[in-house]
């Protein structure tokens, strides 16, 4: 019941089933199960932005499968932490986690473990302008994935390694990641994953001045990005399809493409303006909570140390 919840977005009604199942696997003493709802609980407070809460339950859930010396799940729960500190953009603590996870995996031969350990270390080592390395590390993370022949999985990496690529300027490096990684997701069906690479696939490709082939990878993505609400695809598929319509000399349909540019990109700035303001006025709300919590059993424990006192003093 809870991941149906969390999957649909109803993240309240998620935790007030997840905190039920963790009562009763406490009062059962069954550790795993309390575990498995702790790191149920870190997805939920980590899409709600709540990623004080997130880490401290990500902290106990690594406790309790230490604690059973199952090494699996320990290797999957610092690897979640080394995502909470990505949200944090805590580069070192999330490498230094990624890497934690990553050696726990590769001892046990985990190599599901490996593969997201391996990611998370290269996204840390990308955002600390170290490309090399990240490249390496991507490449170690797409030889786990291929070991148990996970494409989607792969795919995710090697839509990364373009990026990489492209921004060291292999673009033929970057091309053939993203071509690769679009027939993997396109075998799988994963629709959002293959607006993703075909737009990406476009924007190699004006960059390469092939125009003509980019606009039909931007009109492959375009529709799946509508339908599926990527407003980020759908911008990157406008932007893409007025570039390579300007280089081709169609006029109007490069100022149609401008237009809805522009739109889009007003409507999308704004909403994302207002889901911060919403996400921060939320973590301010839940601190308030806190503090006021706080406040108020410590003024509890002082009224009652002080009828005690009185108590005493009657009594004597």
């Amino acid at each position: 019941m809870t991941v149906a919840l969390y999957r649909k977005g109803d993240y309240e009604q998620a935790l007030q089933f997840n905190r039920r199942a963790y009562r009763i696997r406490k009062a059962n003493g069954d550790k795993k199960g309390m575990g498995s709802s702790l790191n149920k609980f870190v997805n939920i407070y980590t899409d709600q932005v709540r990623l004080d809460s997130a880490l401290k339950y990500a902290i106990e859930c690594v406790k309790i499968f230490e604690e059973l010396k199952d090494s699996a799940n320990t290797a999957i729960c610092i690897n979640t932490l080394s995502g909470i500190y990505q949200k944090e953009r805590n580069w070192t603590e999330m490498e230094k986690s990624a890497r934690q996870s990553y050696d726990i995996a590769r001892k046990i031969g985990f190599d599901y473990a490996k593969g997201g350990a391996a990611g998370n270390m290269a996204a840390a080592m990308e955002n600390t302008n170290r490309l090399d390395e990240a490249i390496k590390w991507y490449a170690v993370a797409d030889s786990a994935f291929t070991a148990i022949g996970s494409d989607l999985d792969r795919a995710n990496v090697l839509l990364n390694l373009g990026v990489l690529y492209r921004k060291q300027g292999n673009r033929e490096q970057a091309l053939k990641n993203y071509t690769t990684a679009l027939e993997m997701l396109e075998r799988v069906g994963e629709k959002h994953g293959i607006a993703h690479a075909s737009a990406n696939v476009g924007l190699i490709l004006n960059a390469m001045g092939k125009n003509q082939e980019a606009v039909a990878y931007f009109q492959k993505a375009l529709p799946i990005a509508e339908s599926e609400r990527l407003g980020r695809v759908e911008l990157m598929c406008y932007e893409g399809l007025l570039e390579a319509n300007m280089k081709l000399g169609n006029s109007t349909e490069a100022i149609s493409f401008f237009n809805k540019y522009a739109a889009l990109r007003d409507t999308l700035y704004s909403s994302e303006r207002a889901t911060l303001m919403s996400e921060m006025r939320t973590k301010f709300e839940v601190e308030n909570k806190v503090q006021e919590n706080a406040f108020l059993k410590n003024e509890n424990e002082a009224l009652h140390n002080m009828l005690y006192l009185k108590c005493l003093y009657i009594l004597t």
